[in-house]
């Protein structure tokens, strides 16, 4: 499963249970990643969880398939660009 920046805020403001989401073989785009930690959090708890939970994680990096994929996506279908590499991880 590939998580989404939403699903790591959620997580950081315990809107969602990690003991039930974090489980199995879990993994987060290099965008995400970029796009999470990026933020300029609040709080030093917040960022400071954020940033354990995408350590934990195993990060998928850009390779030549996924920016080929994203290439295919965006002409096909004119999504974001952040989406579309995230998507491509998938593939």
């Amino acid at each position: 499963m590939i998580f989404d920046t939403n699903v790591l805020v959620y997580l950081s403001k315990y809107a969602l249970k990690s003991e039930r989401i974090l489980v199995g073989d879990i993994a987060i785009s290099v965008i995400t990643k970029i796009e999470t930690l990026g933020f300029p959090f609040k709080d030093k708890q917040e960022n400071d969880l954020l940033v354990a939970i995408c350590g934990e994680l195993r990060t998928i990096p850009l390779t030549d398939l996924i920016v080929d994929e994203t290439i295919n996506l965006r002409r096909r279908y004119k999504i974001k660009l952040p989406y579309a590499i995230i998507y491509s991880c998938f593939r």
